[in-house]
């Protein structure tokens, strides 16, 4: 994967949330 794993988090972040 050439995405940072970090930005992955950062998107699955908010949906873990709501």
């Amino acid at each position: 994967m050439k995405v940072s794993p970090s930005l992955l988090l950062y998107e699955i972040h908010p949906l873990a949330l709501d």
